[in-house]
């Protein structure tokens, strides 16, 4: 089980997801964008529809409509995370969790 979660539980904390989502979009807004150590602002929506257990399985992040702003921050209108099959077939064929218009600066 993971260590930082529930007494033997096996599901992976929904954080997990939050925080791979926000870390590929501050390395887009870098990469992409040449923001300079972008920093986590906000989102708008968090939905989480499913759940991450600790099997073999892989997860895939997505990133819709990514923009800059004027204001220089980097916006995902909107993210997802899907679970798939070790050979990148969708598990589920909805995400399981959604942002809406996460934002770094």
């Amino acid at each position: 089980p993971f260590l930082f979660h529930f007494k033997d539980d096996p599901v992976v904390p929904g954080n997990f997801g939050t925080h791979g989502m926000i870390t590929l979009l501050k390395e887009t807004a870098s990469e992409v964008f040449g923001v300079s150590n972008p920093l986590f602002k906000s989102m708008a929506i968090k939905k989480f529809s499913g759940m991450i257990f600790e099997d073999p399985k892989q997860i895939r992040f997505e990133l819709k409509n990514v923009s800059q702003t004027e204001s220089g921050d980097v916006v995902a209108a909107q993210a997802n995370l899907y679970l798939e099959n070790l050979d990148g077939s969708r598990m589920i064929e909805t995400a399981i969790y959604t942002y809406k218009n996460l934002t770094v600066g």
